[in-house]
């Protein structure tokens, strides 16, 4: 570390290096990061794209005080400890080196409760070996033991030939959104329905997810809350503190499209039962589960089975993801008094809603702050949750390497 010209405050140089060309999700953990690093004034941050035609960074030790690195295949020839300074990965892991992931087996668990349904044939479709696809096929088949797992290229034509020695109902997990993208291009040239005798799901979220026909199913990491979390972890090394060695942070959420979608009557009814706890929850004064369903679509038993089955998780955590989405609603609207707003949901006071918006939605306290002074300083409508920007603010500046193409994690 070197001194800055202000108050002697030790200069901390961070090198960061994440395939920013991959969409969508590459954005949210930059996010993620900046915001790890709003608290960290004294940082100053280098940004390297990972790409096929990386310089050989292994060379010999950088002058970084420390790195942040999501170790995708591009960086599979770098060893990272041997970069001479303390390194956090993100997403993937290596020997001895700090982990911060999701909850892999949690997303191929969430994946096979949602596509799981009598007389379907089941496949999860990876791209190549790597720990989080392994994480994610470990979860799928705990729950789906006799469930099918293959790897594909990312090639239309080998994934057509695939479909074509599948015939009947088959559902299929892709382990990215890009997979799930080119295997819709597949089910199409061999004359079958996305959403019809072929049900895909995909995982991040992508951008190209929302504007297929019809548009793809995916699970939503919490890459937010890995890159703040991450940034957490590499200072508690730079100041010699212990560090697990795999944090898992965040939880992930499923976003049910067209191409997974349950039959019309099970989605109508799960529809008519997302409604209910909605306007129970924006009612205000239930607080229980039992509550909340009291005059509604159907029993408990039930409710506990479809969101099961469906979303993958319980009651409970469903009808806590629905109260901290409803309570952004709220607080966009200009509802600023967290500890009634809090109570008002059945959640608590102000510390309590806090505490949900950062475990169900990966929005932590410094976000939300900003989210509210955003509100109180404008007049207009907020359709939609402000995205910080990705270079830290308050002097934390971010040079960015040259830019190349990189692969989907």
């Amino acid at each position: 570390m070197s001194e800055t010209p202000h108050g002697g405050r030790r200069r901390v140089r961070c090198l960061v290096m994440v395939p920013t060309e991959s969409p969508g999700w590459a954005s949210r953990l930059l996010e993620g990061i900046a915001q790890g690093l709003r608290e960290r004034r004294s940082w100053v941050v280098d940004l390297l794209p990972t790409c096929r035609a990386l310089p050989r960074v292994d060379a010999g030790p950088l002058g970084y005080d420390g790195i942040l690195a999501m170790p995708n295949r591009d960086l599979r020839e770098v060893d990272l400890a041997a970069l001479g300074c303390p390194v956090v990965t993100m997403g993937s892991s290596r020997p001895g080196i700090p982990l911060v992931t999701a909850d892999e087996p949690a997303i191929g668990r969430m994946a096979a409760h949602h596509l799981a349904r009598p007389g379907w044939r089941l496949s999860m479709v990876s791209e190549f070996p790597s720990a989080w696809q392994e994480g994610r096929r470990q979860g799928w088949q705990e729950v789906l033991p006799q469930a099918e797992h293959v790897f594909l290229p990312p090639d239309v034509v080998a994934m057509a030939e695939y479909l074509q020695e599948r015939p009947g109902p088959l559902a299929i997990f892709a382990v990215n959104d890009h997979h799930a993208a080119l295997m819709a291009q597949a089910t199409r040239r061999c004359g079958r329905t996305v959403g019809g005798d072929v049900r895909i799901l995909g995982v991040n979220d992508s951008v190209e997810t929302h504007y297929g026909t019809p548009p793809l199913s995916s699970i939503r990491v919490p890459f937010e809350a890995m890159g703040a979390e991450a940034v957490e972890t590499l200072a508690r090394r730079l100041r010699g503190l212990p560090v697990p060695p795999v944090r898992m942070v965040g939880e992930a959420c499923l976003l049910v499209r067209a191409s997974s979608a349950p039959g019309s009557a099970e989605h109508a009814a799960l529809q008519a039962l997302a409604d209910h706890l909605r306007h129970a929850l924006a009612a205000g004064r239930r607080r229980t589960v039992d509550e909340l369903l009291a005059d509604g679509p159907c029993s408990r038993s039930t409710a506990e089975r479809m969101i099961r089955r469906h979303h993958g998780q319980s009651l409970r955590a469903f009808v806590q993801v629905l109260r901290g989405h409803l309570a952004l609603e709220l607080i966009q609207r200009g509802d600023l008094d967290l500890d009634s707003l809090g109570q008002h949901l059945g959640i608590g006071g102000g510390r309590a809603l806090r505490r949900l918006l950062r475990e169900h939605l990966g929005l932590e306290a410094d976000r939300l702050a900003t989210l509210r002074r955003q509100i109180l300083l404008s007049s207009g409508d907020h359709a939609g949750l402000p995205r910080p920007p990705v270079h830290p603010p308050g002097g934390h500046p971010v040079r960015r390497g040259a830019s190349h193409p990189a692969r989907h994690h």
